[in-house]
């Protein structure tokens, strides 16, 4: 199966396509956020410079993210992978591709687009359900409520961080996904669609690799 690198503005819906991906096909997903998130909540020197770039709505520098992501690989050998906000920058890429091509991958980049209006609404009321086990994508704060959970908002998503990250993915984002489409690997899906929409033109691009390598063998 091949690799997918899943791109977009944040608020996209990425995550939420990568778990179903995930659950159908055995997908597993390297979220570079959660990566970076996770380092973040380590009370060392380390952790609290990444909790600063995150909180400011920063790129976690390239080098670093690339030892996270090197160790992912070690411990996913042979298995399909998903590749959820990375590379976000050219710079990231050129290690990125090098480091895959090193355990012999080559992915395909899934960009989901979205205008920036759905962004900015999309994340400032982006939350997480704490504690409710079953939960679907437009599981609301009040539904969270009356189901006995706890609401939990992300730190980095402050109106100024929020600006910020949007305006990074303008500069260093969008030459990465002009990049694979140069190279013939990108597919676009229009996020602005339905949840239902999404993931059925999902389906279609995960159809047409499967189908590919059926022919190979």
């Amino acid at each position: 199966m091949t690799d997918l690198i899943l791109l977009g503005r944040q608020g996209c819906g990425k995550g939420t396509q990568g778990n179903v991906l995930s659950e159908r096909y055995g997908y597993i997903i390297f979220e570079a956020g959660k990566a970076c998130r996770d380092l973040a909540k380590q009370d060392t020197p380390l952790g609290k410079t990444v909790k600063d770039i995150i909180n400011a709505g920063k790129l976690t520098p390239a080098p670093l993210l690339m030892g996270v992501l090197e160790e992912f690989l070690q411990q996913h050998v042979g298995e399909p992978l998903i590749f959820d906000g990375i590379p976000r920058s050219m710079d990231q890429c050129k290690l990125f591709e090098a480091l895959l091509k090193k355990y012999d991958r080559e992915p395909t980049c899934v960009y989901i687009k979205i205008p920036t209006k759905t962004c900015i609404e999309r994340l400032s009321h982006r939350f997480k359900c704490i504690g409710v086990d079953k939960q679907t994508p437009s599981m609301t704060q009040k539904e969270c409520v009356l189901q006995g959970g706890t609401i939990q908002i992300r730190e980095d998503d402050t109106e100024d961080a929020i600006v910020q990250r949007l305006n990074a993915f303008e500069e260093n984002t969008r030459p990465v996904i002009r990049h694979f489409k140069k190279l013939k690997r990108k597919f676009s899906i229009n996020g602005h669609k339905s949840y239902e929409h999404v993931s059925t033109e999902m389906e279609k691009i995960i159809g047409l690799f499967l189908l590919r390598d059926k022919r190979i063998k």
